[in-house]
């Protein structure tokens, strides 16, 4: 039984219509890099945090790397802008 959406069920046009400020990330897990980078590209307020070499794994084995990352994303106000597109 899958548990995650099928790219029929959530497509990019219906992640464009997200207005949180989501951070997406990823390198070396179950999507590829260029899917990842699609998905930053269709969320209007998104910011972009690559970790070469990570995988969802990167919360438990990196988290001196993820935690100042996350903690600056959350403490930035929603208006701002940290990645340039």
């Amino acid at each position: 039984m899958a548990t995650s959406p099928t790219e029929e069920e959530l497509t990019l046009a219906l992640l464009a219509k997200i207005v949180q400020r989501p951070l997406v990330s990823g390198d070396h897990d179950v999507i590829t890099l260029e899917h990842t980078l699609q998905i930053f590209r269709a969320l209007p307020n998104a910011e972009l945090c690559v970790l070469p070499g990570t995988d969802h794994g990167t919360f438990f084995s990196r988290p001196e790397w993820l935690n100042p990352i996350i903690s600056a994303f959350l403490a930035r106000p929603q208006d701002a802008v940290a990645t340039v597109r």
